[in-house]
């Protein structure tokens, strides 16, 4: 059984386009679009928008898609505008791996690859380079289809292109996935699903819940892998991405025969592969007549008396499926579905073509699955590691440069504030001796009025009271005595008020 994963396709140079028209599924925003393009004059906008009408072809249809990217790319050449030529390739090679030409895909990713290094447009390298690693990944040449996708990804980590980085993740997941290694394929599918929860749009979150669900199919934990893929087929039936819900339905129908619910099983499966035939996406003819070759193959051994029309059955749409695979050289379903087939002859007891099945079951595994093919994946995955762990060292390296630097600066302000607290120290010594000072001269004036014109005074005022106490003097004489000692105290008052005055300067 053939669990169908998402393929992902950039979109090399972004562009908005406004309409009026209100678009309520994908063919109609498609239709808007070819609306407006019949409209414009020949020009750069036009290419675009011709871009754009092919790049949503992509999960709906393909072979309309590759009409539209052509125009794109003729109305490009004729304008001579190159980094539009580079982008128009690349959404042919999208359409025509998404139609399962793969040798097509290959040639036109590689044309525009260097046309967008000659422009030294590296965003433009990477997106191609992760649309070439799909059709690797097809062909089943896993050990170049990761080796692309780190070499996109280490475009991407030197600017916030999180929804790419995504895409990558995913690209990856896919690829351990196809391996059987389910564990590495988890992590790079929730690195993913994290990017695009916060980054993107649900599209993408659908396609990577769909691919996720996958996993807890083989763990197994089929409730979960159902909320998934039911999450996912809401959202691709809302966007009118009719491809997304085919996987979708497909997938669903894989956990129900997991779960040996054969007629619920066939259900989801007829109905995926109904619309991949209205599409005519031969890979997923060729997934979906498998799929329901294998579920007949389980009918089979679980009926009882057999029912040998069931086993007749598995082997029409096993066989139809192989035929297709060997048509678009799509390796990866080809050798469960070899498998399967397998099976049904030894029941049927043709050894023969059972025996000779085998062998080329033997010959895809050996070039999927060879021991040098892994250990490949595991040079590229140390070099990876070896990558990062040097960029983490650079970023130390320039992080200690710059606490360096902060220290320096912190050296600095210490001994500018040193500086600053001296001056002021000396000033405010300076000050505090002035006043000092100035308040010793205040002292000593003081001390010299009281020596001098206070103790006059005093004197003064003590006689003449002495003199007023004396009984024998007339009024008049007393009258005398008191003005006197009236007049000495004016004057020891003004005294007073000059001693007054001067400590207050």
């Amino acid at each position: 059984m053939y669990k169908i994963n998402y393929g992902i396709f950039f979109l090399v140079i972004l562009f908005q386009i406004n309409l009026k028209a209100k678009v309520t599924s994908q063919q109609e925003y498609i239709d808007s679009l070819i609306s407006v393009a019949t409209s414009l004059p020949n020009d750069s906008v036009k290419v675009v928008l011709l871009e754009r009408i092919g790049y949503s072809y992509i999960s709906l249809n393909p072979i309309e898609g590759k009409k539209y990217t052509t125009k794109a790319l003729e109305l490009a050449r004729e304008l001579g505008l190159t980094n539009r030529e580079a982008a128009s390739i690349a959404l042919l090679a999208a359409n025509c791996s998404a139609n399962s030409e793969y040798d097509k895909a290959l040639q036109h990713n590689l044309e525009a690859i260097e046309i967008f290094r000659s422009l030294n447009n590296q965003k433009g390298v990477a997106g191609v380079t992760t649309n070439l690693s799909q059709v690797y990944t097809k062909l089943g040449n896993y050990a170049k289809a990761i080796e692309c996708n780190f070499e996109a990804l280490k475009i991407y980590e030197e600017t916030s292109e999180y929804r790419n980085k995504g895409i990558i993740y995913e690209n990856i997941a896919n690829i351990y996935y196809e391996l059987k290694e389910f564990e590495k394929s988890k992590t790079y599918y929730l690195k993913a699903l994290n990017l695009y929860k916060n980054h993107t749009v649900d599209a993408d979150e659908a396609r990577c819940l769909g691919n996720l669900a996958r996993i807890y199919m083989e763990i197994p934990h089929y409730d979960t892998a159902m909320i998934y893929l039911n999450k996912a087929f809401n959202i691709n039936q809302k966007n009118g991405n009719k491809t997304g819900a085919l996987i979708n339905l497909s997938n669903i129908g894989n956990v129900h025969s997991r779960k040996e619910e054969y007629a619920e099983a066939l259900e989801y499966h007829y109905k995926a592969l109904e619309i991949a035939n209205n599409l005519g996406l031969k890979n997923f003819i060729a997934t979906g007549k498998g799929n329901i070759g294998e579920v007949y193959l389980s009918q089979y051994k679980k009926s009882s008396p057999f029912n040998h029309n069931l086993i007749d059955n598995a082997q029409n749409y096993l066989t139809d499926a192989i035929a297709i695979c060997d048509e678009i050289d799509f390796k990866a379903p080809k050798v469960d579905f070899l498998e399967s087939l397998i099976e049904v002859y030894v029941i049927q007891k043709n050894y023969q073509k059972a025996y000779h099945l085998i062998n080329k079951k033997i010959a895809i595994n050996d070039s999927l699955y060879s021991l040098a093919s892994k250990e490949q994946l595991s040079k590229l995955e140390t070099q990876r590691e070896i990558d990062l762990k040097d960029k983490d060292l650079l970023i130390k390296n320039k992080e200690l440069e710059i606490i360096s630097l902060n220290n320096q600066k912190k050296s600095l302000l210490y001994t500018f504030a040193i500086i600053v607290l001296i001056i002021l120290l000396f000033v405010a010594f300076t000050y505090y001796r002035k006043k000092e000072k100035k308040h010793y001269e205040v002292i000593s004036e003081i001390k010299q009025i009281q020596s001098h014109e206070v103790r006059g005074p005093i004197a003064t005022i003590l006689g003449l009271i002495k003199l007023l106490k004396d009984k024998n003097r007339s009024d008049e004489s007393k009258l005398e005595l008191i003005e006197g000692i009236e007049e000495t105290t004016n004057k020891l008052n003004n005294i007073v008020n000059q001693i007054i005055n001067n400590t207050k300067k």
